[in-house]
């Protein structure tokens, strides 16, 4: 009877074609993956703090003015048990601390000083979640600006657009409304160019309201 077999050859051959297969698209597929964390992160993570907030205007029965809230006080403070206080009431499980003014990356990969996103100076207290970190700081002229890495500060990548975002908000804690029309008026070539080379905002709009909380420009 004769027998039917594969050649030591013909198995080395195969294993070499799923080698490169294998190689091709492994890298495709953990980028789609790692695009997927981050967004769902940011959309539960932003979720989360807009909740609180929320929550805070209501027991402030402040609801058109962030800004006149007993949490928003306790974010400028200068007695940081205060901020853990008040912060601890929206958030269970929070660590405050100083905030320590760190620095992202851009998507565009540059190392270089001035091509890196800094929390600002004026940034009074850092708080960890399980899981992510936000920075919110501003509250001038009625802007809110939040600062949200979705994985936590102590973890990289630490790149803008990736595991960070900035938001800009109103006092109502809406998106704030220039910044959303500039970006409403050129979606597109606005998110490829902000995301890579100021703060980011961009990216977040995009997520936000173009691309139904996906990752789309990288």
């Amino acid at each position: 009877m004769k027998k039917f077999g594969f050649t030591l050859a013909e198995v080395l051959v195969t294993l070499g074609v799923i080698g490169v297969i294998a190689a091709l698209t492994l890298p495709s597929l953990i980028a789609n993956y790692e695009k997927k964390v981050y967004a769902t992160s940011l959309k539960k993570d932003y979720t989360l703090i807009m909740n609180a907030f929320q929550k805070a205007m209501v027991d402030g029965e402040s609801l058109g003015d962030f800004e006149q809230t007993e949490l928003a006080d306790a974010l400028k403070s200068d007695d940081i048990n205060i901020a853990q206080k008040e912060i601890n009431k929206y958030f269970r499980n929070a660590k405050v601390s100083q905030s320590d003014q760190r620095s992202y990356r851009y998507i565009n990969k540059y190392d270089w000083e001035y091509e890196r996103c800094n929390i600002p100076s004026y940034a009074k207290y850092r708080t960890d979640l399980p899981g992510f970190t936000f920075w919110v700081v501003g509250q001038y002229s009625g802007i809110l600006e939040l600062y949200i890495d979705v994985i936590g500060a102590d973890s990289k990548p630490n790149i803008v657009g990736k595991d960070f975002y900035y938001v800009r908000l109103n006092k109502r804690l809406k998106l704030d409304g220039h910044w959303y029309s500039i970006w409403r008026s050129n979606a597109k070539h606005y998110a490829y160019n902000d995301c890579k080379t100021f703060k980011g905002e961009a990216c977040f709009y995009t997520i936000y309201a173009e691309d139904n909380w996906e990752i789309k420009y990288y």
